[in-house]
């Protein structure tokens, strides 16, 4: 079942090495085409550019040297590592905020793919990303490289007292001379980074969490083109089945939770707030949703989550028997709500809630799938 997480991203320093030989795949990450900030952003901009920029900055340019050479001959570090490494300082000049957000993504796809590959190799460049397959051949033919990372766009919108930054992205493969533009979901994840200083702090929020996941699939598999269509379908897929569980909502607004179940402690104990109660056509199984939040702290910031909590409920001689299964997700604001507990629905398609790869209700969910793990439970 789907689980949404706040990932803490760092810029993940991955000591890989040096060598003329070949790295597989290569891959380069360009410096965003454009940028797009929104109102009021300014201040945050600046707080990132002096806190996180200037400081990543001074530090690589003051012992450049040093660092170069003593990573340069520490044969312990592998070889591609090391490479990526020594890419990261050399770029240390060129760093502003658009092209320290593409250094941070380049280090991540290092990461991603360091399970993936042997060799892999992930830097980053200057030269501005494009739309144009041709100029993107024609630089991937230049540097030898197997795939370019282009990073399309970055807007920037005001969240709160901090900013959420949002990259598109095209990938161009070199071997089959192929340019794909990653599709922008709908994002109810996201990266982020916190930055403290002098009493104040700023969080940038990254909305890439599923497009990042889609490129290293993308790399991945991109010989397959059977995976390449099957990763848009289902998130089509998922879109789609959204908009049926808004129709679903509505027609059991009114359904109300046994008495039995009302009283249990656990849900008073929590407090939890009652979302949306389905029953079975012969009302003797049900789903129950509730939404509480649970506060969390990180580096100073206080924030809430909304954690969705699902009941699977059956009626044994005359008494509700039902367990608990909870999800986290990262809580926005309000209108995410309604959007939270669809997100936890879907996750019921691994027990066939909906008809495998359709959009229609499974009408066997209710008799053999939801409660087969708790069967001895309901004895």
């Amino acid at each position: 079942m789907k689980r949404i997480y706040i990932i803490v991203i760092v810029l993940i320093v991955v000591f890989q090495g040096f060598t003329q030989s070949k790295f597989d795949p290569r891959i380069i990450v360009l410096s965003p085409s454009k940028v797009i900030k929104g109102k009021r952003t300014s201040k945050q901009v600046s707080f990132y550019e002096k806190y996180n920029v200037a400081v990543m900055k001074n530090y690589l340019l003051e012992n450049k040297d040093s660092l170069l050479l003593v990573i340069s001959n520490d044969d312990s570090i592998p070889l591609n590592h090391k490479e990526h490494l020594l890419n990261q300082i050399n770029f240390a000049s060129h760093l502003n905020f658009e092209n320290k957000i593409s250094q941070s993504i380049a280090s991540s796809f290092q990461t991603f793919l360091h399970d993936k590959f042997d060799i892999p190799l992930v830097t980053v460049d200057r030269h501005i990303s494009s739309i144009s397959k041709e100029s993107l051949k024609k630089y991937a033919n230049n540097r030898g490289a197997d795939y370019i990372i282009s990073i399309d766009s970055l807007t920037v919108e005001k969240f709160r007292k901090d900013i959420i930054v949002t990259p598109m992205y095209s990938v161009y493969y070199q071997l089959e001379d192929t340019l794909v533009s990653i599709k922008l979901f709908d994002e109810n994840s996201f990266n982020k980074t916190t930055l403290k200083s002098d009493n104040k702090s700023l969080t940038v929020f990254f909305r890439d969490v599923e497009t990042r996941t889609e490129i290293v699939k993308l790399i991945t598999n991109y010989g397959d083109l059977k995976s390449r269509e099957n990763i848009y379908e289902q998130k089509l897929l998922k879109i789609e089945r959204l908009k049926v569980l808004d129709s679903l909502f509505v027609e059991c607004k009114d359904n109300k939770l046994p008495n039995t179940i009302i009283e249990d402690s656990i849900l008073k104990t929590k407090a939890l707030a009652l979302h949306t109660v389905m029953y079975s056509k012969d009302h003797n199984k049900l789903l129950a949703f509730f939404i509480t939040e649970e506060a969390w702290e990180f580096q100073g910031r206080r924030d809430t989550n909304d954690m969705v909590t699902v009941i699977y409920g059956k009626k044994v001689n005359d008494s509700w028997e039902f367990e608990y299964v909870l999800y986290g997700t990262i809580k926005l604001d309000n209108r995410n709500k309604d959007l939270h507990v669809k997100e936890s629905f879907i996750g019921l398609a691994s027990m066939q809630f909906f008809k495998e790869g359709k959009l229609e209700l499974n009408k066997e969910f209710w008799e053999r799938e939801l409660f087969k793990e708790y069967s001895d439970s309901f004895k």
